[in-house]
């Protein structure tokens, strides 16, 4: 629901610096691409009500290679007939991968982790770090929840120990 129109719909993505993202909708029988955007190197992708406004807008975490050390985690909204884009986040912390200088968004999430009724954005780091991401109404407010020794990979909430199951939202 990226176009905040009821219908669910699949992005995917890639490594290329300013690919095309294709946007697949079912259409009972089959896969249709329904369109593109333009994205810069995005690793990860999320959609979700993020600043709990109601709007579902596409969060992707974006990776930079070669020299310098920015990354971004970018918000996306559909504005009618295109995608808008800020950014949420510039993670400058870098980590070395064949020589080059490497930084990477392995995974997002857009949940209610906490369980208060808000939804933030949750960031797995190829630096090791979970950061969460927090709407105050004016602006982003990141918090690193933990880091560990390697990369976080994946990332999934839920009421696993319950016995009811995880969820992605």
């Amino acid at each position: 629901e990226g176009k905040n129109d009821g219908v669910r719909r699949l992005y995917i993505t890639d490594t290329n610096v300013g690919a095309k993202s294709p946007e697949y909708s079912w259409n009972g029988s089959s896969w249709a691409l329904t369109s593109t955007f333009t994205v810069r190197g995005v690793l990860a992708l999320a959609a979700g009500k993020g600043r709990n406004d109601g709007i579902v807008r596409l969060y992707g975490g974006s990776t930079k290679w070669g020299s310098g050390t920015d990354t971004y985690l970018r918000e996306f909204t559909w504005e009618g007939s295109t995608w808008t884009e800020i950014v949420v986040a510039s993670l400058t912390e870098q980590g070395n991968y064949d020589n080059a200088i490497y930084w990477a968004t392995n995974d997002l999430l857009v949940s209610d982790v906490r369980g208060d009724g808000k939804f933030r954005v949750y960031s797995a780091g190829q630096d090791g770090a979970l950061r969460e991401f927090m709407w105050t109404g004016s602006g982003w407010q990141e918090t690193v929840i933990a880091k560990v020794p390697g990369a976080v990979t994946a990332l999934s909430s839920g009421a696993a120990r319950s016995g009811r199951g995880g969820r992605r939202s």
